[in-house]
């Protein structure tokens, strides 16, 4: 058992153990998840006794023990039915792998395995957890049949804006692999960014919004028919109240980069909350109506401007750029580039057009 601070290399042995966690290739979300389950501090019942929320410890699904952190992500029968039907599509760790070998058995676990592996534990713990909060919070109706389908989709769809994450789909066999793995003909079903015709400034716009600490980040790029970056800009937001709030500042941010061009302007977004709520101009008591009019005011203001709704996989560019301002909590604008952990999405956007 790995005791954290337990040796005079301790400091360098613990920060390695949480890189496994802060370096995962994840959502951030999902790293904010698998801190919290690795610290022991997600709300399960043990937790909420100590806190004195409640005098009852037990599982509030199976009855059968206390619940834990490692009963409600492992031991508990339907963390245990997710992970059996999810080896039906991926080859995970054998059973025994799966124990409780002290209060950092989640960090133990994850370093015995390597990336993708320990990332698609980490995508199954959480759908997991959603899970156990859907049985006793939700209607508790969704079908095991549909979180499984539900990981494999979100893993897709991340893995497909990330490289340099292995991807292998396959149906289960006797070998074991590290990952999952893209297929030829489902990169042909990927939707691809499309390049806007002569004389049409294309803005991609999108947000990263982290809920455990009320903060986002937004990314723009404004390209060409060619593809050719026109500006590319990130803003850090230190206190957002939402992920709908969060996508509306980056839809704004998209539309003053838009007023300075002074062309048609086809803004896109893959959020269908802000592609419906701009769609007309009916105004409500919703918190976001401030952002809504100054939204609307805007695109008025241009020569012409359409916002359409479009794919995730469409949106990498504007995405990446958002994932980066939040990582590294700044701001910035380029003319004609984009930050350089992005070229590629752009080079492979461009490619795309070619092809």
């Amino acid at each position: 058992m790995i005791e954290l601070g337990s040796s005079s290399g301790a400091a360098n042995g613990e920060r390695r153990l949480w890189n496994i966690i802060w370096k995962a290739r994840v959502p951030q979300k999902i790293r904010i998840f698998a801190w919290r389950a690795a610290t022991q501090s997600l709300a399960v019942q043990v937790n909420r006794v100590k806190h004195h929320q409640t005098t009852i410890g037990l599982c509030s699904i199976c009855g059968v023990e206390d619940e834990s952190v490692f009963h409600a992500l492992v031991s508990c029968p339907k963390a245990r039915a997710l992970r059996l039907a999810v080896r039906e599509v991926w080859n995970l760790l054998d059973e025994v792998v799966f124990n409780f070998t002290g209060p950092n058995w989640l960090l133990v676990l994850l370093d015995q395995v390597r990336p993708p592996v320990h990332e698609q534990i980490i995508f199954m713990f959480w759908r997991a957890w959603h899970l156990r909060n859907d049985l006793i919070f939700g209607k508790g109706k969704e079908k095991m049949s549909d979180s499984v389908r539900f990981i494999q989709n979100y893993w897709t769809s991340f893995s497909s804006c990330h490289p340099n994450v292995k991807m292998e789909i396959s149906i289960k066999g006797k070998e074991r692999v590290d990952g999952l793995n893209f297929t030829n003909d489902m990169r042909k079903n990927l939707v691809t960014w499309q390049a806007p015709a002569t004389e049409i400034i294309k803005t991609n716009v999108d947000a990263s919004y982290v809920e455990a600490l009320r903060a986002a980040s937004v990314g723009v790029v404004a390209r060409n028919h060619t593809g050719e970056v026109i500006i590319s800009s990130w803003d850090y937001i230190g206190v957002c109240n939402s992920a709908e709030e969060a996508e509306l500042r980056a839809t704004l941010a998209g539309l003053y980069i838009g007023i300075t061009l002074h062309k048609a302007i086809i803004l896109e977004t893959d959020c269908s909350f802000v592609a419906s709520f701009l769609r007309n101009d009916l105004l409500d008591r919703s918190p976001l109506v401030d952002l809504k009019i100054e939204a609307l005011n805007l695109a008025k203001m241009m020569i012409n401007c359409k916002i359409s709704k479009i794919n995730r996989t469409a949106n990498r560019v504007a995405h990446e750029i958002a994932k980066f301002s939040f990582d590294n909590r700044s701001d910035g604008v380029l003319l004609n580039s984009v930050p350089p952990c992005v070229a590629d999405f752009v080079t492979d956007d461009c490619m795309n057009i070619l092809s």
